[in-house]
């Protein structure tokens, strides 16, 4: 599990209750990142902020000119359960409120590819030079961009993802804190089975690597 240091004033806390979710056996990734985020941003813009105070909650509370609704949702959870565990511990820190959440105005159309916009894709995915810089990433792409499309998962979902959250028989993947902050495992089809074991062997017998 990857250590996060923290350089705020609230770094004790930030610790303690990342310290507390993986006691509890959550993976807490991506709320981590957040809060080394929030971190960040405490200490640029309220350096001697010693708790979570309702203009610090405010200030990290306001939507960015890119971020979606979802998105702002997903960057809100970690820093309201901070100062929950905060109030816990006797040190009394603001919420942010959950109706200052904004609500999407359109509703996204998603883009149906074609079979034709389909094999072009998957054929750029599959022919792409191997750079000195990172010798995996030919090999990694195609098998990133099949389980996004049979699983249906999210990219920051597939990012996550190690060999060893594979079955032995790479028929079943764990993904760790998916949705709503939660593990779930996913069935994969038999083609994409057979490409997941070959990447693993490659890596298993060729660099002998466990990531």
């Amino acid at each position: 599990m990857k250590k996060h240091q923290f350089s705020s004033k609230l770094k004790e806390y930030l610790e303690l209750l990342l310290e507390q979710k993986h006691s509890l056996g959550y993976p807490y990734v991506v709320s981590s990142q957040i809060l080394s985020e929030f971190d960040r941003f405490c200490l640029q813009h309220f350096p001697d902020a010693e708790t979570v105070t309702p203009e610090l909650a405010m200030a990290w509370a306001v939507i960015k000119p890119t971020e979606k609704p979802w998105s702002f949702r997903n960057r809100m959870a970690p820093v309201r359960e901070l100062a929950r565990y905060m109030n816990r511990s006797g040190k009394e820190a603001c919420v942010i409120p959950n109706g200052i959440v904004p609500r999407e105005r359109q509703r996204h159309v998603p883009h149906i590819f074609t079979q034709e916009e389909l094999e072009k894709f998957f054929h750029a995915a599959d022919t792409r030079p191997v750079l000195p810089g990172s010798v995996l990433r030919h090999l990694q792409i195609p098998v990133i961009f099949r389980i996004m499309y049979a699983c249906g998962l999210r990219p920051n979902e597939v990012r996550l993802i190690r060999t060893a959250d594979l079955s032995p028989d790479c028929s079943t993947l764990f993904i760790p804190e998916s949705k709503g902050h939660k593990d779930r495992s996913v069935s994969l089809p038999a083609g994409l089975t057979r490409i997941c074991c070959r990447y693993r062997k490659y890596l298993e017998e060729t660099l002998h690597c466990d990531s």
